[in-house]
């Protein structure tokens, strides 16, 4: 049996030769459920005869079985980001600007009547040549007032802002702005190789995470499903590419 999701309670599926396939009422996760004398009964199907169980095959076939399902998981993170890369394309920051694509509603630039387009020449007297550089400004300005000097339709115009604590980290600044970007579409060979590197880099990360864990290291902030639902739809808010590329990582 073959259902796309986790809980036992089917909502529709079909049969194919000796195998049954089915959708559940919450259908993310998924499982395979072998033929075995152990739960010989299967649904309404009859009894499985003892030769033809998953543990009366040769080691060879049983570890197949078992090794494909964490290999499809591979697979799928590998298609997943060769996808995000070749097909649908990222966004990047343009490269030395300090033009703003986004300003983010209810924060101290939105108040300050700053708004996409506009070039930010200095802040608080010392000239910005790239975002990165004026990101480390106001990150290390949090509650201090400053002068933001930009260029909006070829004239200069001058805004008073003070950085909030920044949602992710209360020590440091923000002003609610995002850097002007474009689509980035790799070459499809490229966008493979990508594909193969990040997930391998991945990998790295979680035998890393899970290693300083068991060393008392790290954090054990681990999700269940509802967690990862909640984490999909915060995802969704940013595009199709955001969701795809959290689908690898969880993958």
């Amino acid at each position: 049996q073959v259902s796309f999701a986790q809980d036992r309670c089917p909502s529709g599926g079909f049969q194919r030769g000796e195998t049954t396939y089915s959708l559940r009422m919450l259908p993310f996760g998924g499982f395979v459920r072998m033929a075995s004398v152990a739960d010989p009964v299967v649904d309404d199907a009859p009894p499985v005869a003892p030769e033809r169980a998953f543990e009366s095959k040769r080691l060879r076939l049983r570890v197949g079985v078992i090794g494909a399902g964490p290999a499809m998981n591979f697979i799928l993170s590998i298609l997943l980001i060769f996808a995000v890369f070749g097909l649908l394309g990222f966004d990047q920051a343009v490269a030395n600007s300090t033009v703003i694509g986004e300003v983010v509603a209810g924060w101290p630039a939105s108040a300050a009547g700053l708004q996409p387009g506009d070039r930010i020449l200095s802040v608080d007297g010392r000239p910005v040549a790239d975002w990165q550089s004026m990101v480390d400004i106001i990150k290390a300005s949090l509650g201090l007032r400053l002068e933001i000097v930009l260029e909006r339709a070829g004239e200069q115009v001058t805004a008073q802002l003070t950085p909030g604590a920044h949602p992710q980290d209360a020590k440091i600044g923000y002003v609610g702005i995002a850097a002007q970007t474009v689509r980035i579409r790799l070459p499809l060979g490229r966008a493979f190789m990508t594909a193969l590197s990040e997930t391998w880099r991945m990998c790295g990360l979680w035998v890393t995470a899970i290693a300083g864990m068991l060393r008392g290291k790290g954090v054990a902030d681990v999700t269940g499903p509802v967690g990862i639902v909640q984490m999909i739809g915060e995802a969704s808010r940013f595009g199709l590419v955001n969701v795809l590329y959290l689908a690898a990582v969880i993958s």
